[in-house]
């Protein structure tokens, strides 16, 4: 029996079971990629596409209202809508609708699926794109009133002859090293000369700073530890006082960003968790490591942000009041984040 038909047997045995995993757990009970499970069911529910996303991503477009699912290790970020204003180059990618909103680095994605699995709630379809190592980046679900030929027809469009199972090696993940380097006072400087929190990342890249590193450098003026899981506090008074928030969710292929007003929120075995209709997000608390209340200097005024992050040093989720370049931060954003931490004293003044 080959590896891969005793891996498809297992996973058989799983789904079976009583408690019967999601896809991503059982991947890594097992040790593959979530992709290799996947893959295992081609030439039946699931279909190899080519990885052609200058066709693919465009016509996600014609697809209607569905929903778009982006996470990474300890957070998964839903948004139902429709894929609207896209545009993509070479390196990257923009879809600028109102309800999805994402940031696209194509050159980090590999292989491309359907599939159609049935549950007790119905039949569910997808797009599913992973990375080389098998990792899934970004899902794409159909709903009651998506164009389902639209899918059909994009799927015919894109299958691939090869409907073979594959074992991707798996990533090896490891914490970005400190920099014992690095110019403070340099680097103090440069944030506090910010002019777009844009900058922020080639600001990092020029100091060569991990992130967890640049906030812990930047000190007291800038950037403050906080106690772990008080996102979830931040999230329950901007809630409770309906203030838009915008919450983005990456994973080095794509950032997915809500932006707008919470409701219900609750948590459950571990999980902190959004219920809302059109957005739902999910956080494994047991797996975080640090959260930060965050300031940066704009040309729109000071910037504030909550940063968590897991024990890889990877930030998880990033917490901003809901803006648009050109416009200054709400000031009811402020107000829920200085209830909970206290504002800067230069924040008094603005």
């Amino acid at each position: 029996m080959t590896s891969v038909d005793s891996i498809r047997e297992q996973w058989q045995e799983l789904r079976g079971s009583a408690k019967a995993p999601r896809i991503r757990d059982a991947a890594e009970q097992l040790g593959v990629s979530e992709e290799t499970l996947l893959s295992t069911d081609c030439g039946d529910n699931v279909k190899r596409l080519k990885a052609d996303w200058k066709t693919f991503i465009p016509r996600l477009g014609e697809l209607g209202r569905v929903m778009a699912l982006t996470r990474n290790d300890d957070v998964v970020h839903e948004v139902r809508g429709e894929y609207k204003n896209i545009h993509l180059n070479a390196d990257h990618g923009l879809v600028l609708g109102s309800e999805i909103d994402l940031r696209l680095f194509p050159s980090a994605w590999h292989s491309l699926y359907t599939e159609r699995r049935s549950t007790a709630r119905g039949e569910l379809i997808s797009f599913q794109i992973f990375d080389k190592h098998g990792k899934a980046l970004h899902k794409v679900y159909l709903g009651s009133d998506s164009n389902r030929e639209a899918f059909e027809q994009l799927e015919q469009d894109l299958m691939s002859d090869d409907q073979t199972a594959v074992n991707p090696t798996p990533q090896e993940v490891k914490r970005a090293a400190d920099n014992n380097d690095v110019n403070v006072e340099q680097f103090r400087q440069d944030w506090t000369a910010l002019q777009d929190t844009h900058e922020f990342f080639g600001m990092l890249k020029k100091h060569g700073l991990p992130r967890t590193q640049a906030l812990r450098t930047a000190g007291p003026d800038w950037a403050r530890r906080v106690p772990l899981n008080s996102f979830t506090d931040i999230i329950g008074a901007a809630a409770e006082t309906q203030t838009p928030i915008m919450a983005f969710v990456g994973n080095g292929g794509i950032l997915q960003i809500f932006s707008g007003t919470v409701n219900k929120t609750a948590e459950f075995n571990g999980w902190f968790n959004v219920m809302d209709p059109g957005f739902n997000l999910h956080v494994n608390s047991a797996n975080l490591h640090e959260t930060w209340y965050v300031r940066k200097p704009s040309r729109d005024g000071m910037i504030h942000s909550l940063e968590v992050f897991n024990d890889k040093g990877d930030m998880v989720l990033q917490l901003f009041g809901k803006r648009k370049p050109g416009i200054p931060e709400l000031s009811e954003w402020r107000d829920v984040l200085a209830s909970k931490y206290g504002a800067w004293e230069e924040d008094t003044n603005v």
